[in-house]
């Protein structure tokens, strides 16, 4: 599991190296208006969604541990391409290959931890991936910060190299790690479309949308909200994500860890507990617009408080159900259509968020009831029934749905 996880920090210091500055290397550097960047990076992302179920049935016929392989190796030399662009045909091209490439990797990876790690340890293994991501991409954006300063052709162009040489060494890594032999492949293998017809698992994949609306919340809605709609001091928001990345490194595999009982439904307890927390922040978060600065500032901290509590629970709920709904066979295909739901929400987020910030107070109300019902919602939408998905804690397919 070291040799994961060192392979695991050298890909997210990759993605942080680059993407803290990408939107300024396409117009700065390769010359790209800024509406043909936002429109390429849509395809780029839409390229990936769809190819996410597919690149998880090829982990479930091949290895998780070959594709994963396969597909770091490819980032380097994908990213790097984005030195030779100069229009926009060649730009979106490559921004295609670069999400499918690095949305492949984010659906293998818990694939693969399903295959090194036993099934009480997967939720806590992947929550210590979870920490290691948030410190590389954290000191690949802090180093980005000089290329921000120097602010030239130079600097940019030296961050893509060095996220194409990060990518390289995450795959020697990779290649290094010595994995336990997978189960024996069963007589029939599932196909491709098998996780599109589990009823219970695209319920929770729906639910965990929601959820996961989350991540958006602190991108799109609370800088939005604390400039335009708080007295707080605009600085403040640096400060929330701060404070936001430090709780996650300290508590995530806390959290994580408590919900082992699988059969008594731990998993959705946490996906209800996050619901809760994530509506509470969201009223917080709207009282912020009523006080003075000071008011406002110390409701803001309390508001990330909650939602730091929210986003730990809604993640370590998404780890330990995806995991408990999937059958073995099938864990990458699976994984895919969880990918799938999440950058369906990072489609969705921006317009539903902007919207939210507009309805001023009573738009976070109305998301505060959303989450909550998604979290409450949680435990009864997975819980099996009978001729549904999967027999609860077997990891064996039930007959399909049709």
């Amino acid at each position: 599991m070291r040799g994961l996880t060192l392979s695991t920090f050298l890909t997210t210091l990759g993605d942080g190296l680059f993407a803290t500055v990408s939107v300024l290397f396409f117009t700065r550097v390769v010359g790209l208006r800024m509406v043909d960047v936002g429109l390429g990076l849509t395809l780029a992302s839409l390229a990936g969604l769809v190819a996410a179920v597919p690149v998880g049935h090829l982990s479930d016929r091949h290895g998780a541990r070959r594709v994963l392989l396969v597909l770091t190796a490819a980032a380097g030399p994908a990213v790097l391409g984005y030195l030779a662009v100069r229009s926009f045909v060649p730009f979106v091209v490559v921004a295609c290959v670069v999400g499918i490439v690095q949305r492949g990797c984010r659906t293998v990876l818990p694939a693969l931890i399903a295959v090194i790690a036993s099934a009480d340890e997967r939720v806590v293994a992947r929550a210590h991936q979870q920490v290691v991501s948030n410190i590389g991409i954290a000191l690949g954006a802090g180093a980005a910060g000089i290329a921000l300063y120097l602010n030239t052709r130079t600097a940019y162009e030296a961050l893509v190299v060095g996220a194409g040489l990060a990518y390289a060494g995450s795959a020697v890594v990779l290649n290094r790690i010595p994995v336990r032999l997978p189960p024996p492949v069963p007589a029939e293998r599932p196909r491709m479309w098998t996780a599109l017809r589990d009823l219970r698992y695209l319920r929770f994949t729906g639910l965990n949308a929601v959820l996961s609306l989350n991540g958006g919340l602190m991108e799109i809605a609370l800088p939005l909200w604390l400039v335009t709609c708080t007295r707080a001091p605009a600085w403040l928001f640096s400060a929330l994500i701060v404070m936001n990345t430090l709780l996650v490194v300290l508590f995530q595999v806390r959290i994580s860890s408590r919900g082992s009982d699988v059969e008594r439904g731990a998993w959705g307890r946490a996906s209800r507990r996050a619901g809760f927390l994530l509506g509470g922040a969201c009223l917080l978060y709207g009282t912020a617009g009523w006080g003075n600065a000071l008011v406002a500032a110390g409701v803001l901290v309390l508001a990330m408080v909650a939602h730091t509590g929210g986003e730990m629970y809604q993640v370590a709920g998404e780890w330990g159900l995806s995991f408990q709904l999937a059958p073995e066979r099938a864990t990458g295909q699976y994984q895919g259509v969880l990918a799938m739901g999440r950058g369906a929400t990072n489609v969705v987020a921006p317009v539903a968020l902007i919207a939210v910030v507009k309805g001023g107070q009573l738009g976070w109300v109305v998301l505060a009831a959303v989450f909550l019902v998604a979290g409450l919602a949680m435990p009864v939408a997975t819980r099996s029934s009978a001729g549904e998905g999967l027999r609860e804690g077997t990891g064996a397919v039930a007959e399909p749905v049709r």
